[in-house]
């Protein structure tokens, strides 16, 4: 396994391919050389007092210039904090005043700036930066409330690649497409794994005013990639595109992953004969914790795959345990007070099952549960049983306090428009078919807009929040019909 150093692989593999957009081009010399640059203009950051006291944050986008600043805090082993581009002056504030942050970086197109701040140093912190080498810290997706931040060292990330590289393998002409943020794990990661594999990373050309889905189209097709990790809602779409959208030959994995990829979006892939593999993992794990392997056929109930070689999954009182070199060494600033230990393990927050071939199910959040009449209900559960109705895009099931049940179960739908009454009694009639009488829904609310995160994936906790707003405008309105 290669190094984490655009320098070495500058010296192994000069002349190999290392960037592209589709229309520039860059070797691994050629991107060495910008890098060295970079570092050269982060030399303030060591003669003025950076890490190891401390982490750089660096203001991201999906820019060559972003890239090459991240290469170089890299070559300089200076850990650093990446902030998401859509995240608010307010947002980026709230996050870097608890953090052990001395540097904010704005990287421009051939500059690198800089700006000193105050340090919120903790015991804590400094004994996790110095205990071992470490490369990022990282905002976890926040998908149910604030997100917290875990510190990955290098060391993770060098066996999360080897991980990856494991499972999927790499063949000859491969290149990764970059059409996640750089501020979540699941975009830096994709730099990361090309970097150690000495393989071409593509990015999407600069915005313009076509439609995300439409520039993500457009850098398939001009960046040739074989390889893509996307997260459902750009999936959809791209499913979704007129005139139809049609897949080069040359993608051979579409990895989806970062929320649960409804059947109705896995069967349209599976009609077009597009290679989508789904996958679980998060930010404390640096990424994949399992995924299916290449050529899994599509089927009702499989999982989302196997544990990738390295990491151990087991499941203790229905929630999903992980374990291996890939965890972070622990959580920064707000609750770092919760605990990742390699040797105990990282308790997750979802539940899940192990099934007799050794796939992962995941079954969705533990605090999501709902109980309603005694019974435990699953929210994920429920979702898949929902997802093929017609004229359903998105399934977001929660519970609401009842004098009679405790918790009755809502089930938010995303839908195209249509007759509110059409779709619920369809929905009504799935659920008397697919589901017992305890997780039926009581309720059904027809949306046609959910809320997501900067990072595509549902935000459930802003989307509840809709759609209890919406059921407490007129429940008579979103009452099962048989309920």
């Amino acid at each position: 396994m290669s190094t984490l150093s655009v320098f070495d692989a500058a010296r192994e593999a000069p002349a190999r391919l290392a960037l592209t957009d589709g229309a520039v081009a860059l070797t691994f010399s050629e991107l060495a050389e910008r890098v060295r640059e970079r570092v050269r203009q982060l030399a303030p950051l060591t003669e003025r007092g950076a890490p190891p006291g401390g982490l750089v944050a660096v203001a991201t986008d999906e820019s060559l210039s972003t890239i090459e600043t991240l290469l170089a805090l890299i070559e300089r082993s200076i850990p650093f904090f990446p902030i998401h581009s859509r995240s608010t002056p307010a947002e980026r504030e709230a996050l870097l005043e608890a953090l052990p942050v001395s540097w904010l970086i704005d990287p421009a197109s051939d500059e690198t700036r800089l700006a000193q701040r105050p340090c919120n140093e903790s015991e804590h912190a400094r004994h996790l930066l110095a205990s071992t080498p470490q490369l990022a810290a990282l905002a976890t997706s926040g998908s149910t409330g604030k997100p917290r931040v875990a510190l990955l060292s290098r060391a993770a990330f060098l066996a999360s690649a080897r991980a990856s590289a494991a499972h999927l393998g790499w063949h000859p002409g491969d290149r990764w497409l970059l059409c996640l943020p750089l501020a979540h794990v699941g975009g830096l990661s994709v730099i990361t794994r090309c970097l150690i594999a000495r393989k071409p990373v593509v990015l999407q050309a600069p915005r313009a005013r076509s439609s995300s889905s439409e520039r993500l189209a457009a850098a398939i097709v001009s960046g040739a990639p074989t390889l893509i990790s996307m997260v459902p809602a750009q999936l959809d779409g791209l499913l979704e595109l007129e005139p139809r959208f049609e897949l080069p030959r040359e993608v051979r994995v579409i990895l989806t992953g970062g929320a649960a990829a409804s059947r109705r979006l896995l069967e349209a892939g599976a009609e077009r004969g597009w290679p989508i593999l789904t996958s679980y993992g998060l930010t404390e794990a640096c990424s994949q914790v399992a995924t299916q392997r290449p050529g899994t056929p599509r089927g009702e109930g499989r999982g989302v795959g196997v544990p990738l070689p390295g990491i151990e999954v087991r499941i203790d009182a229905g929630v999903i345990h992980i374990f291996g070199p890939t965890l972070a060494s622990g959580y920064i600033g707000a609750g770092a007070d919760a605990t990742i230990d390699a040797e105990r393990g990282f308790r997750t927050s979802d539940l899940g099952r192990i099934d007799p071939a050794g796939e992962l199910h995941v079954l969705g959040r533990a605090d999501d549960l709902i109980i309603s009449g005694g019974e435990n209900v699953a929210p994920a559960e429920i979702e898949a049983a929902l997802q093929t109705c017609a004229g359903v895009l998105e399934v977001c099931v929660f519970g609401v306090s009842d004098p009679r049940w405790g918790q009755a179960v809502v089930a938010g739908l995303r839908t195209r428009g249509g007759d509110p009454r059409a779709l619920i009694a369809a929905a009504a009639g799935e659920a008397r078919q697919r589901l017992a009488g305890f997780r039926r829904p009581k309720f059904y609310v027809c949306l046609q807009e959910f809320r997501y995160g900067k990072n595509g994936k549902l935000d459930r906790a802003a989307t509840i929040s809709a759609l209890r707003d919406e059921l407490a405008r007129g429940p008579e309105r979103w009452r099962a019909p048989s309920e």
